[in-house]
């Protein structure tokens, strides 16, 4: 249940972008601050943590909640299934005032058409194209995998006209992104 106090600062970005990363960074720098849970029918990546990162579920699992319609939010992202519950958002906006919440541009697109007010959305993209690949080289994709992922960004870089914001992320100057973001949150919040 979003409260009237409550403002949402939605981070989207290609994969490998460094989503996660940037909001374990705002977290620091606004500690009163909070994240959306969202849930996921991949596995866990090395160091993810159940409840944490993502709320870990088969794709059966997933498939039965969104037919109860238990997703605020919902939808595929090169091959596996990613969302929103709604128990997840509510429990949230009880907690915090402030939060931050990783959606990809189908996401925001959802709850864009949904209505939902103070929601601010930035997208963080890649200085080069290049450096993407090499982030997702890393995290031992397939080469079939990283082609989707890939054909998947230059959609997403193409979607930016969604966004509120749109902030590159500079390779190595991650600071840099945060402190901007940071700066973002912190003009919305006055």
């Amino acid at each position: 249940m979003l409260k009237k106090e409550n403002k949402i600062f939605v981070i989207s970005g290609p994969s490998g972008i460094g989503k996660s990363t940037i909001v374990a960074e705002l977290l620091k720098v606004f500690p009163d601050a909070g994240k959306i849970l969202n849930s996921t029918s991949r596995r866990p990546r090395k160091g993810e943590v159940e409840l944490k990162d993502f709320r870990f579920l088969s794709t059966e699992e997933f498939v039965s909640k969104f037919e109860r319609d238990e997703f605020l939010e919902a939808g595929q992202y090169v091959g596996e299934c990613y969302g929103t519950s709604v128990s997840d958002f509510d429990e949230a906006c009880l907690k915090h005032d402030v939060l931050f919440w990783i959606l990809d541009v189908k996401g925001v697109k959802n709850i864009k058409e949904k209505g939902l007010k103070n929601v601010s959305s930035i997208f963080v993209k890649p200085c080069q194209q290049k450096h993407v690949k090499e982030r997702l080289n890393n995290r031992g994709f397939s080469e079939k995998e990283m082609q989707d992922r890939i054909e998947q960004a230059e959609w997403e870089i193409s979607q930016t006209s969604v966004y509120d914001y749109e902030i590159e992320n500079e390779h190595g100057q991650m600071q840099k992104t945060v402190d901007e973001i940071a700066g973002i949150v912190k003009k919305e919040l006055l």
